[in-house]
């Protein structure tokens, strides 16, 4: 048995996370209130799991070989992405942009894509590991290749990228 991949819920006692119980069927994605213990099975799956929850509370990301969205109640489970492989997605802060990486993309190895939370306006915008939402709706910061950082600015009509190779980089401390 075992638990990973947990996501915190904005309202600071929610988690989600995927259990996996080799041999079992209770492999799935669940919900657990840490306040009182209770859980909720969410997706019953050995594939699909969460990702990330939007920052009101209300949807979940979730992957297997693609991108899905549901309600945090477990209802409206929808496919987003038709690649070869997505994973790794997350909301950016104001929930208007979603960032993932697939397999689709046009370079050797992975994609940082972007994507509007119904699916729509899919755009490669860089190759990389994975990528993280800065603190606010613009920039994303990647690692690519173990050795590169990358600050990806988005927006709906300009995507500009600024690498930094950290090979390069001497610390001042």
């Amino acid at each position: 048995r075992y638990d990973f991949s947990p996501v915190w819920f904005p309202d600071g006692h929610t988690i989600a996370y995927y259990h996996y119980d080799i041999g079992g069927d209770s492999s799935g994605t669940y919900l657990i209130d840490t306040s009182s213990n209770n859980k909720l099975l969410l997706i019953n799956s050995e594939y699909k799991r969460v990702s990330d929850v939007s920052n009101d509370g209300n949807w979940l990301l979730i992957y297997d070989s693609e991108i899905y969205k549901m309600k945090s109640n477990g209802d409206s489970l929808t496919q987003l992405t038709f690649a070869t492989y997505s994973s790794k997605a997350v909301f950016s802060p104001d929930g208007n942009w979603i960032v993932y990486v697939s397999g689709l993309g046009t370079y050797q190895y992975s994609g940082i894509w972007i994507m509007k939370p119904d699916g729509t306006m899919q755009k490669q915008i860089g190759n990389a590991d994975y990528a993280l939402w800065m603190n606010n709706n613009e920039n994303l910061l990647t690692v690519y290749d173990e050795r590169y950082i990358r600050k990806i600015s988005v927006s709906d009509t300009n995507y500009n990228i600024m690498i930094l190779d950290l090979n390069q980089v001497i610390p001042q401390f």
